[in-house]
């Protein structure tokens, strides 16, 4: 007779070996059935996430089955489409009642999206639980329906006092309508639906630290998030008034991180209008703030904000020049001694046509931010940046305690002015980097014979990308031979023709 190892005798030890094969279904369900000690483990990292209610009432086959729901429904392209609804066709057994309560306890993380449910089955689910939460141990919600009655019912049913790691809730309109709400003066339903589940959540599950809406912010959507004591992660998308949201948040003490996108009109006017002004935002525990927004919306969040902890701080908006300039001066003069990560994403802009921006003439500001680790500064499109060998040594006397830098790449071919050995100032003086994003420098330096030299101390840079055009065949294998020589502990060493037809 085969004994098991004492090891599966460990409860730490066999829930970990589960963890690790969580992508493997079939193994987790044989294991499932094989012994007492490895099915708890198993069907625990089997049913810890769930998408939509199919496989639950899958355990009460006796009484739920999917019948076309006889609505008109279709899809993007204007295609018809069958539409199936959830419906509950007999009582429900206690046996198979018995057992989806099992299983339910197992969930921590439920996504609520795509099914469709008879909201008179609901209401018979509500009554059968009578007060308990369907999923008693969920920690994060993922819940993206349009408001009706039954998903109304259905966001009861899925609440639960564990609920800490997450709510994510996008109710306008089931998608492209939440597009749609720049151009309107007041709150649709969809708006006022937000405030009724904000209060449902807050009366189930208090305790939740991490709230993610899709509202335009109205004070009927976002002011319920005044009680929400525990809340740190704040992620709000589509917003048309941000002075509200910063109201909102001067009452969220523990608050780290908001991450705030503003609504842009369909159609953008010419010149951009001059936002008000935004009263003063003072939040002493704030650490990170992710703001997307028209470049004037954007400067005058900036402008309004004081935080002194400030730790990370991202920005995007359209290539405006002068609202650029002025954003960059008020992070070197607001965030000194706080700022460690800066990430800066510039998108195209109609109305400048101008290209070959000079990252010192936007940036440089930013060279008297000591203390940063990481800095990215990035362009959508074709928005080009003119980078100089002057900019290169600037950052590497300005960062020296930089771990992450990612420059623009939008050139189409290496250019002199940025050639390959100017890499090494960055990985002589800024000691620390891990990664680097890079325009693809120019082969120019290598040509000579003789082998190039690199510094015998220099950073053990890990991840390496140069984007931007290629170099020459006769001398590609030796630009090669020098980056690997420059960065002996890199992992990867990526360019552009690495890249030919992956998604990116």
């Amino acid at each position: 007779m085969a004994f098991a190892h004492p090891l599966w005798s460990i409860a730490e030890v066999v829930r970990e070996v589960m963890i690790q094969s969580a992508d493997e279904h079939n193994t987790l369900a044989k294991c499932a059935i094989v012994s007492r000690a490895l099915s708890e483990p198993a069907l625990e990292v089997l049913w810890e996430k769930q998408q939509g209610l199919g496989k639950l009432l899958g355990l009460l086959p006796a009484s739920f089955k999917k019948a076309d729901s006889g609505a008109d429904v279709q899809d993007q392209f204007g295609n018809n489409i069958e539409s199936e609804s959830f419906v509950l066709y007999n009582p429900i057994q206690e046996q198979q009642w018995s057992r989806l309560v099992y299983y339910a306890g197992l969930v921590r993380s439920f996504s609520g999206m795509e099914d469709a449910f008879d909201g008179l089955a609901a209401a018979v689910l509500i009554q059968k639980l009578n007060g308990r939460a369907l999923f008693p141990r969920l920690k994060r919600l993922v819940w993206k329906r349009p408001f009706d009655g039954a998903a109304s019912a259905l966001l009861v049913l899925c609440l639960s006092p564990m609920l800490r790691n997450g709510v994510y809730l996008d109710v306008l309109e089931g998608g492209m309508g939440r597009f749609r709400h720049y151009s309107r003066t007041g709150p649709t339903a969809a708006e006022y639906a937000y405030g009724t589940a904000l209060q449902l959540i807050h009366s189930h599950a208090p305790k939740v630290e991490d709230v993610q809406l899709w509202t335009s912010g109205f004070s009927c959507s976002v002011a319920r998030l005044r009680e929400f004591d525990n809340l740190r992660v704040l992620t709000l998308r589509q917003v048309i008034d941000v002075a509200l949201v910063f109201d909102v948040c001067k009452s969220l003490p523990l608050l780290q991180k908001l991450d705030i996108y503003v609504a842009r009109p369909d159609i953008e006017p010419e010149p951009e209008p001059v936002q008000p002004a935004i009263p003063e935002f003072t939040h002493a525990g704030l650490t990170c703030l992710e703001l997307n927004a028209p470049p004037q919306v954007a400067l005058a969040a900036l402008e309004a904000l004081h935080a002194p902890s400030l730790r990370s701080l991202g920005l995007l908006f359209e290539a405006y020049e002068d609202t650029w300039k002025r954003c960059t001066e008020l992070i070197a003069s607001r965030f000194a001694d706080s700022l460690r990560t800066l990430d800066l994403e510039v998108e195209d802009s109609y109305h400048d046509a101008d290209i070959g921006i000079s990252l010192h003439d936007w940036f440089s500001p930013l060279y008297t931010l000591r203390e940063l680790r990481s800095v990215g500064i990035s362009s959508h499109f074709e928005t080009r940046f003119t980078i100089t060998a002057n900019d290169v040594h600037a950052m590497g006397a300005a960062w020296p305690q930089l771990e992450d830098l990612r420059l623009p790449t939008v050139q189409d071919e290496p250019l002199l002015e940025l050639p390959i050995t100017l890499l090494e100032v960055l990985v002589t003086r800024c000691l620390r980097l891990k990664n680097l994003t890079f325009p693809l420098p120019h082969h120019e330096p290598l040509l000579a014979d003789e082998e190039v030299p690199v510094p015998a101390e220099k950073a053990s840079v890990e991840d390496v990308r140069l984007f931007g055009g290629s170099w020459p065949p006769d001398v590609h294998e030796r630009c090669m031979a020098y980056l690997e020589r420059l960065f002996p502990q890199a992992r990867s060493i990526l360019l552009d023709e690495d890249l030919e037809g992956d998604d990116v």
